[in-house]
């Protein structure tokens, strides 16, 4: 009645009478299966599926006492356990029944002069792709749900939270992360994270995310971020890894609280600062040799037109991104 079971991806069940079982097949047949159990007796069909934990299923249609005691086990099989990739083989000749046994989502039909070892193998891997494809699509559908869940929960949470994909990409952001910017979740989808923060502190947002993406650990990024309004909001952020459910780094995730306190750059000291610096800027960019100035956090404020040129770069973001580099 039983048989031996191998581990492996795919497990076949097959449910046939004793002669069936006992034809001359060759054992590459079972094996690419991995892994087979037998039984003789429709009556343990749905017991033993419901114990075994099988992904195929292969019915001898001679066990029946008609077609539609056949469709009925069919049936039962795909309601109670739908993910199942069902075959049907027979010793008698079922061309004229195919259209009926297909329409209950049976995989493949081999049946009378078919019916032998190299049909019986490429049904069985027919039925593991069946079974592999319908796995992947299944996959798929509980993460998406997952996350719809998870979006859903964290949508009010009282901090700032951002996820962003491995190029930087907002893929979400919640209520407090939206109303912070001043844009909507559909407007921010897709878009750089960097584009929110400030322009001096998007160096060291920029080194956070490195991190998170490489999988070196969670760093924590103080920040202001840009709002439609004007209003400057600053966060500080723990900005950590944010991997798939095979632990392989997507992208990061931020979250932040805000901090009311580090308002008070947004004075006209600091917009005096801002000009001073911008007149530096002009000033130095005359002079034949590189001149750097940095703040007290080690952020760059002033890079002159010589220091721009022998570094290649254009802009503070991969200027800091070259200097932590070294």
């Amino acid at each position: 009645m039983g048989g031996g079971m191998a581990t492996g991806r795919a497990r076949l069940l097959v449910c046939a009478a004793p002669e069936l079982q006992d034809l001359p097949l060759s054992s590459a047949a079972w094996a690419s299966a991995r892994g087979v159990a037998r039984c003789s007796e429709p009556a343990e069909l749905l017991q033993r599926l419901e114990s075994g934990g099988y992904e195929l299923v292969m019915l001898d249609a001679g066990l029946f006492e008609d077609l539609p005691t056949l469709l009925q086990a069919i049936t039962n099989v795909r309601v109670a356990y739908p993910d199942r990739a069902v075959l049907v083989v027979s010793r008698q000749d079922l061309h004229p029944h195919n259209e009926a046994l297909r329409s209950t989502g049976v995989v493949d039909v081999i049946s009378g002069a078919e019916l032998g070892t190299s049909t019986l193998v490429r049904s069985i891997r027919l039925a593991e792709l069946h079974y592999e494809r319908n796995e992947a699509e299944r996959q798929a559908t509980r993460k998406r749900s997952a996350r719809i869940s998870a979006a859903r929960m964290l949508r009010d949470l009282p901090h700032v939270l951002f996820a962003v994909g491995p190029e930087g990409e907002i893929e979400f952001a919640n209520r407090a992360a939206t109303d912070s910017v001043g844009e909507s979740i559909d407007a921010l989808r897709g878009t750089s994270l960097l584009t929110q923060i400030a322009t001096e502190h998007r160096l060291r947002m920029n080194s956070a995310l490195a991190r998170a993406r490489a999988g070196q650990g969670t760093s924590g990024v103080v920040c202001r971020l840009n709002a439609e309004d004007g209003h400057a909001a600053w966060v500080e952020f723990e900005v950590q890894t944010w991997q798939d459910s095979t632990g392989v780094a997507t992208g990061a995730i931020l979250l932040g609280s805000l901090v009311e306190a580090r308002t008070a750059p947004h004075t006209e000291t600091g917009a005096l600062a801002e000009q001073l610096a911008t007149t530096l800027t002009s000033t130095f960019d005359t002079l034949p040799v590189g001149i750097l100035v940095s703040d007290a956090a080690g952020c760059p404020r002033l890079v002159n037109r010589t220091a721009r040129d022998l570094l290649g770069i254009h802009a503070l973001l991969p200027f800091t991104r070259l200097v932590e580099a070294e």
